[in-house]
């Protein structure tokens, strides 16, 4: 049983899982870029004989079974850990509800659905079936399970904590750029409506603009891409040169105020909740701590053994002496520890 515990709680079977899902991913990769090739050979063969041919999917039932055997590993693994954490699976008293293994309870589920998918629908992979083509989806959302693969390496699991600390700034931060686009879509799809019903206008610039500006959904996705995409000149200057140059000021003020100014505060904030969240993440602290005492006890290992000149493993006073007036022993900057820290 500690063998069992310890093969649990000491990352063994993280290690192991972490492989499985990163096959799994490969399995899945494998599958779409094969969905694809078949999808673009039918299609090519649409464009010269002019009917559509489904493409073959032969190949599907290789990859069902491996589906069925990811699950079945998924699932003998979450019952393994509620078996020897119990309790402390769901909750413990240092991280309070253990969000992350009710997300794996989420993905298994994912994966049961879409094996009854798979059983139940069986015969009629050619069918158009609205139900299956929505579980069928399932499958897609079953890659999150790569999240965990990042809680192998240090440098990703603080990046992933990083980032969870800091959906809060995020959301808010889009909530304010959300309201700007919305204020500045009503007002330019308002302003463009009159050019775009007026007949003695260009029948290609309405057009244009219609595309555009021509409702709120359309305006807002624009918006969208002036404030992200950084090719903002590509959909503001058609109103500048061929409606009215009078757009360029509200436009201007546009970008400086949002595109300029509340993009960089936004990543100041960004970058302000990153360094709060690295400070506060006493797990990463502990983790730089003893690879820094590691360093320390490497360099200070290699100074005794070069003062070592006999090898004896001791050292007497005249051979301290001596390393001590070697140059570099004597401008080197080793920095102040305590002894603590070793």
């Amino acid at each position: 049983m500690e063998k069992l515990q310890s093969f649990v709680e000491e990352g063994p079977l993280d290690l192991c899982a972490g492989v499985v899902i990163l096959i799994n991913a490969a399995v899945l990769i494998v599958e779409q870029q094969l969905q694809g090739s078949r999808a673009s050979h039918a299609i090519d063969r649409e464009a010269t004989s002019g009917t559509f041919v489904p493409p073959n999917r032969d190949y599907e039932s290789a990859f069902d079974i491996s589906e069925y055997c990811f699950l079945v590993f998924y699932i003998c693994e979450m019952a393994l850990r509620i078996g020897v954490l119990r309790k402390r699976w769901f909750y413990t008293e240092e991280e309070g509800y253990m969000w992350g293994n009710y997300f794996d309870v989420l993905l298994v589920g994912f994966g049961l659905v879409d094996a009854v998918v798979i059983a139940s629908y069986r015969g009629e992979r050619n069918s158009s079936t609205q139900l299956v083509r929505l579980f069928r989806v399932t499958k897609v959302v079953k890659t999150m399970r790569l999240v965990r693969v990042m809680h192998l390496f240090s440098q990703l699991r603080s990046m992933v904590d990083v980032f969870r600390a800091s959906l809060s700034a995020l959301f808010w931060s889009m909530v304010m750029l959300l309201v700007c686009m919305m204020i500045a879509s009503l007002i330019l799809s308002e302003a463009c409506y009159h050019f775009i019903v007026d007949p003695r206008q260009s029948r290609d610039v309405r057009e244009s603009l219609l595309k555009t500006y021509g409702s709120f959904t359309r305006a807002m996705y624009s918006f969208f891409e002036i404030t992200f995409s950084g090719g903002w000149p590509v959909l503001i200057r058609p109103l500048v040169d061929d409606v009215s140059v009078l757009f360029a000021l509200p436009c201007l003020i546009y970008i400086v105020l949002v595109v300029f100014a509340a993009l960089r505060l936004i990543t100041a904030l960004f970058v302000r909740s990153t360094l709060h969240a690295l400070s506060n993440d006493a797990g990463a602290a502990v983790l730089e701590r003893l690879q820094l005492s590691a360093e320390l006890q490497a360099k200070l290992t290699h100074l005794f053994e070069d003062a070592d000149l006999d090898n004896d493993k001791t050292l007497t006073l005249a051979e301290w002496e001596k390393q001590l007036s070697h140059p570099e022993t004597c401008l080197g900057d080793h920095g102040d520890h305590s002894v603590s820290e070793i």
